[in-house]
């Protein structure tokens, strides 16, 4: 039997992976699904039978990639929460009626705490270096001169006052583990080490690497994942923990910036909806509409994933602008800002982060000292004593304060710890007049000497027995502790339950459902509790209808 003028067609499959019209089947059928996996589970054994070779060449696929924001990630979940969803309603309202020409210029203070188990390797040229290449991208100059974009007119400065009114060089450096993090974990202890006013300041966290995962799909007979080196709150969620997570600086922190002033990627929604851009999309007019997160075959090579682009004033459809540094996967092509993007970043400081235009660029007073320190505990357990190192410039009176309270005059400081918490340690450096000094501060955390931490491998994936199972491993990386337990529970009928006592936890799901796993890390009567950690473990099965439409033998 000889198949002729036959096609077969896969519903909702094009949005993962393209597929042409295979003369293949003596019949055409048309099969929805209700779940993508088992159309490429499909689809992946039909390649492997019939075309072995072609199923061969799935592998070429990488089965992770790293990209540099998962801000989409971050937006999915907060817009969970109704509150949010009004939140960032209300906010684009109030930014389309506040667009700004380019005209006005602002200088934005910025303060970098950099994590690091040894914070002293990235040095303070480093810091400068990358101030210097963000301004630069955002006034197109340097490096980014000539390209397609426009001057912002928005600048960025080191904060030259810290928020208790002190000279400051506005960088931060703490010894800690949590240099390598964990978004979805992490995230706020990372951020409970050091924060400024975010009202008032940008505060960057540079770390070496984040544990994450976004835009998960199934394609060719395999999972398709990305993590990412960076990501910001946007306005909406301004809280105790907003500003930005990079793991580098270069168009990587450009990026991120972006997002904090309320752009999103140029391919928001992953769809071509162009009926009115001002809501579509990135709700940014000039630049066009884009599905595709993958990236292009060469920065003179873009992909034209959207017809739509006349809806919103183009004369000619366009390829996607994969210059633009808001464009998600083809980072090295980045050198842009548009004349729309100005004005919505403008419109989103004036409206939504109006504390930034607070001056805080120029130091507060005349002396040349600045306040330094460092500590030969990171973290301390109770009882133990913290002996701190002075290394201030400029100045030659000092005064030691611990959660506000005057502890000492002398230049250098030991401290007891008698307690679990948060300790606020402030040096105060000066000369004659105490009035004029410089500041500098940490947040020590006390504990028992038992952290609990852990990752996972995936964050997303479908599993049911006995049609398709799949497991996830979890990395225990806890500090100080000798036992563990693993508890787990889900929405599908299974109450909190110990799954395990090992270690690490390699764990086979059996049933779809939300399922929240919690780490405790033990050593005698000290315990930790990590975050609880929230997995989606979607129903691979087929929901499928079958329909002859034609026979050609």
């Amino acid at each position: 039997m000889q198949a002729r003028n036959s096609a077969w067609i896969l519903s909702g499959l094009d949005k993962f992976y393209p597929v042409p019209a295979f003369h293949l089947f003596p019949r055409r059928f048309i099969v929805t699904m209700r779940n993508r996996l088992a159309i490429f589970t499909f689809f992946a054994a039909f390649l492997a039978g019939n075309y072995p070779l072609l199923a061969q060449n799935t592998n070429l696929l990488p089965p992770f990639i790293r990209h540099r924001s998962d801000d989409d990630h971050w937006l999915s979940v907060m817009r969970s929460r109704p509150a949010f969803r009004l939140k960032e309603q209300i906010m684009n309202q109030v930014i389309r009626a506040h667009l700004e020409p380019l005209g006005t210029s602002y200088i934005l203070p910025v303060v970098f705490h950099i994590i690091d188990t040894n914070p002293a390797s990235t040095t303070d040229q480093d810091i400068l270096n990358a101030l210097q290449d963000l301004n630069n991208a955002f006034a197109a100059q340097g490096q980014y001169q000539g390209g397609m974009g426009v001057n912002t007119q928005i600048q960025f400065c080191l904060a030259q006052r810290e928020p208790f009114g002190g000279n400051s060089k506005g960088i931060t450096r703490t010894t800690s583990f949590y240099a390598d993090m964990d978004q979805d974990l992490e995230n706020d202890r990372l951020k409970n080490l050091i924060i400024w006013d975010p009202t008032h300041y940008i505060n960057i966290w540079y770390v070496k690497s984040i544990q994450s995962e976004t835009y998960p799909s199934f394609s060719c007979g395999r999972w398709i994942r990305h993590s990412e080196a960076g990501y910001a709150t946007m306005p909406p969620a301004a809280d105790s923990t907003d500003g930005i997570v990079v793991t580098g600086f270069g168009t990587l922190l450009v990026h991120e910036m972006g997002h904090y002033l309320g752009l999103y990627h140029t391919s928001q929604g992953l769809n071509c909806a162009n009926t009115d851009c001002s809501l579509d999309g990135d709700q940014v007019c000039d630049t066009p509409p884009a599905s595709d997160i993958m990236p292009s075959p060469a920065c003179n090579q873009p992909v034209n994933s959207c017809t739509s682009d006349t809806s919103s004033g183009f004369s000619v459809d366009v390829p996607d602008m994969i210059t633009n540094f808001m464009d998600f996967g083809n980072e090295p092509c980045h050198n842009a800002f548009t004349s729309g993007q100005a004005a919505r970043m403008k419109a989103a400081i004036t409206t939504q982060r109006s504390g930034l235009l607070v001056n805080e660029c120029q130091r507060p007073c005349g002396e040349n000292s600045l306040a330094a320190f460092t500590r030969d505990i990171s973290y301390p357990v109770v009882g133990q004593t913290v002996n701190f190192t002075n290394n201030s410039t400029g100045a030659t009176q000092f005064q030691w304060f611990v959660n506000d309270q005057l502890m000492s005059t002398n230049p250098q400081f030991s401290y007891t710890f008698s307690g679990v918490g948060k300790f606020k340690v402030y040096l105060k450096a000066f000369n004659g007049d105490p009035a004029c000094f410089a500041g500098y501060w940490e947040n020590v955390m006390v504990n028992c000497g038992v952290t609990a931490r852990f990752y996972p491998d995936k964050r997303v994936i479908a599993s049911k027995s006995p049609f398709y199972l799949d497991s996830v491993y979890f990395t225990n990386r806890s500090v100080g502790a000798i036992s563990y337990q693993w508890l787990m529970s889900n929405d599908a009928g299974m109450a909190e339950q110990m799954i395990s006592t090992g270690k690490d936890l390699n764990y086979t799901f059996l049933t779809p459902g939300n399922y929240l796993l919690i780490l405790v890390a033990v050593n005698g009567a000290c315990t930790d509790t990590a975050e609880p950690f929230h997995i989606l473990v979607q129903d691979p099965t087929a929901d499928a209808t079958i329909g002859f439409t034609a026979s050609n033998c």
